[in-house]
């Protein structure tokens, strides 16, 4: 192969750009600076990707469990406190009783986020880049013109058609989905996906007839609150309760937060999640008066702030409900990169939230380098930075991914 050029890459992006602009039918961009020399990810990892489903299915199905357990069970209200924090009364306690009480199901579609891949830093119930994959997916056959990239089996069924297929069998074939959009992080993505996913079948409120308030079947959220402020959500629970309607993502406070990160590894409920679930994470601890690091050391906010920064290597996360912050990658920091003062007020601010229902943890930092090369001020600039690795997955387990 010859040495690839600026204009090469140029042309790339601009490949990329128009899958949006001719489906969206507008001026927009892909959101993301592409490489026309991926990283290639191994057959074991890949492996890995389609093996883990069934294990965090299993870590889904303990925690639903857990909460469902501690609402009624007044010697688990430590438990049930954490995962309700700050979440507005009217939709607390009395409201997860209630809903608890009846049939419940964990979220049929998600994705996860790896630093690492194979250790899950976050797991996505609501989030966005859906469309990235698929346009990724779709742009292959164009990368293959300039270099080899393996086409693995799920890359030839693109994820628009594997999760509209998987909504087709859910709905008997009448799928009309109401997709609340309005706090999506990348709400150009998700119009992409949605416009996409209709030449398969789907039809949305807003965009099909057939769809409204009163007849659709299928619902998708990228927030707590937006979905049980609206006008119709009585109504939505009282059709799923008659199995006449699917939440994408049970409206449950538990998939809105990172809180259930805490689980596998908290000794008050660690012996309910398996070895096999715990590797599947970075170790996770909660802040409170003192930090919990890996290696089970206890010490103080001021103590963990003078370490040399490499002892430092973990991520403060707010954990709690509140949906200003707990999206979007807000409320993240690289402990590692902090000053000694910026780490120590960062952790006071969240040993106070401790003590107020507003919880923060503190996760493993895992790191892996990959080398691209990319645009950048109009030159080709070659670098390692750290990858990230997402899973896709749905009914049909592991849909797709991107590095």
């Amino acid at each position: 192969m010859n040495k690839l050029s600026l204009n090469d890459y140029r042309n790339y992006q601009y490949y990329v750009d128009k899958l949006y602009q001719k489906e969206l039918r507008s001026d927009v961009r892909f959101s993301m600076i592409t490489s026309l020399t991926p990283a290639i990810v191994s057959d074991e990892e890949i492996q890995g990707f389609i093996d883990r489903y069934h294990t965090i299915n299993e870590f889904l199905h303990i925690s639903q469990d857990l909460f469902k357990q501690s609402l009624v069970d007044t010697s688990m209200r430590e438990i049930r406190d954490l995962i309700l924090n700050e979440v507005n009364s009217e939709f607390a306690l009395d409201y997860h009783q209630q809903l608890y009480d009846n049939e419940v199901s964990i979220p049929y579609f998600y994705r996860t986020d790896e630093s690492v891949s194979g250790k899950i830093n976050e797991i996505q119930f609501a989030g966005s880049i859906w469309g990235t994959v698929q346009a990724l997916q779709l742009s292959l056959k164009y990368v293959q013109k300039y270099i080899e990239v393996p086409v693995r089996t799920f890359n030839k069924n693109l994820i628009a058609d594997v999760v509209s297929k998987s909504i087709c069998d859910m709905t008997h074939n009448n799928p009309l989905i109401y997709h609340q959009i309005d706090v999506s992080s990348n709400m150009i993505d998700m119009n992409y996906f949605i416009s996409v996913t209709r030449k398969y079948g789907l039809k949305y409120l807003g965009y099909d007839i057939e769809a409204s308030f009163k007849t659709v079947n299928f619902i998708r959220t990228h927030s707590f609150m937006e979905l049980v402020t609206g006008s119709y959500f009585f109504d939505f629970l009282k059709r799923y309760y008659n199995h006449q309607l699917y939440f994408a993502t049970f409206p449950s406070i538990l998939f809105f937060q990172k809180i259930a990160m805490l689980f596998p590894f908290w000794k008050k409920t660690k012996h309910l999640y398996s070895e096999k679930i715990r590797n599947m994470f970075p170790f996770t601890s909660l802040v409170s008066n003192y930090l919990e690091l890996e290696n089970g050391e206890h010490m103080s906010i001021e103590m963990f702030s003078n370490l040399e920064p490499h002892k430092r290597d973990y991520y403060l996360k707010y954990a709690g409900a509140d949906g200003k912050i707990n999206w979007g990658s807000k409320a993240v920091y690289n402990l590692r990169k902090t000053s000694k003062r910026i780490c120590e007020e960062l952790l006071h601010i969240a040993s106070y939230g401790f003590h107020h229902n507003h919880y923060w943890i503190l996760q493993k930092a895992w790191h892996r380098k990959e080398k691209i090369t990319f645009i950048k001020n109009s030159t080709l600039e070659s670098k390692e930075i750290y990858s990230k690795y997402s899973g896709f997955y749905g009914p049909r387990g592991f849909m797709g991914g991107m590095l």
